[in-house]
Formats: C-alpha cells, sequence, structure tokens
C-alpha cells in the first residue's frame, strides 16, 4: 500500500470486501504491506485493522501490496511493499491457518493476458492443497482458503451482493449449486 494512493476507489472496494465478507470471519491487514504512518488512516478508510497473531480465531487477512504476487517462476520468497509472492502466501496458511486469505493483485507478465496469469498464480497454490478464485475488475483480488466450502460461501456472498458471476475466475457453479433452468426457446 503506497501512502500516495490512499482513499482511492481500490481502497473502496476493500472496505466493501471487509463489510460484506465478515459473517464468513473479520478480515485483519498484514502489516508487513501498511506503512505505519497510514495504519490508523488506512484502518479508517478500509475498516481492515492491522492483523497481529493474538487475534482470536476465526479470522482472515488481507494483503495489500503495491503492486501484487509475481509469476510463480519468481524466485522471490519473501514479501515486499510491492510484492507477495505465491511462497509466502502458503506460509500464512501453515503459520497462522486463516479461515481465508486477500491478496490485491495487478502483477501480470509482460506479453502475457492477465487471464493465463491469474490461472497458473491459481494452479500453483492448488498444487499447495489451497483452493483460490479471483474477482477481477479494474482492481483484481485473488481469494484463498484451505476449505473449498469457504471459497464458495465468499463467492456465493460476493454473488448474493450482486457482483456479475463473468467477475468471478474462475467461473464454475459449486457443485451444490443447482444449474440455471433452460429458457424455454418456443414461440
Amino acid at each position: 500500500m503506497d501512502q500516495s494512493f490512499l482513499g482511492d476507489s481500490y481502497d473502496l472496494v476493500k472496505r466493501f470486501l471487509a463489510e460484506n465478507l465478515s459473517s464468513i470471519a473479520p478480515i485483519y491487514a498484514d502489516e508487513a504491506f501498511i506503512p505505519e504512518e497510514i495504519r490508523e488512516v488506512y484502518t479508517k478508510i478500509t475498516r481492515i485493522p492491522i492483523f497481529h497473531p493474538s487475534v482470536a480465531h476465526p479470522f482472515a487477512i488481507f494483503l495489500d501490496p503495491c503492486t501484487g504476487i509475481p509469476s510463480p517462476n519468481n524466485a522471490a520468497r519473501k514479501p515486499t511493499r510491492q510484492h507477495a509472492p505465491l511462497p509466502f502466501i502458503t506460509e500464512i496458511f501453515e503459520t497462522y491457518r486463516p479461515e481465508f486469505l486477500i491478496c490485491f493483485d495487478q502483477s501480470y507478465s509482460r506479453g502475457r493476458n492477465k487471464e493465463s496469469c491469474m490461472e497458473e498464480k491459481r494452479n500453483a497454490l492448488t498444487t499447495k492443497g489451497l483452493c483460490a478464485f479471483y474477482y477481477s475488475s479494474h482492481a483484481n483480488f485473488l481469494f484463498v482458503s484451505r476449505s473449498k466450502r469457504i471459497i464458495d460461501s465468499i463467492k456465493k456472498q460476493l454473488l448474493d451482493l450482486g457482483i456479475p458471476g463473468e467477475r468471478i475466475k474462475p467461473n464454475e457453479q459449486s457443485p451444490e449449486e443447482p444449474d440455471a433452468p433452460e429458457m424455454d426457446r418456443r414461440a
């Protein structure tokens, strides 16, 4: 999170997510990405307090790097203010065991389309036993959990709030959701 972007429309999306997904688990921001001097204002705008390991379960963690998640081929393992590498994301699940994690992600390889970069990151997490999907918009957010049930709950909540299904990547129905009824095409 860069101080110069504090209060932009992305922060309003973060607030929307925090307020509307708190019924699944309250969301806390990882301090590695929020400069100390803006933490109070960041929390006021986004409604996402800063995480501390003493927070009681259940909880979710929000990662807010300036750029996003580098390619799985990137050797980086440690987070920077710019990036939250995939090994760091899996380490959070091993260390803190959040119900889910959300990560801001605008990091895409040059010369590749955004969809294939998102799929590559999701697939890398799946090989680690995690479930993931993207909310794809002008601000892209990766949602990750160890539980398919929680991922399905998040998707359902977003869809119930009116988010169009095509914004959810991959756009697939959960097994417990019935298929949409066929439209009667008779005249």
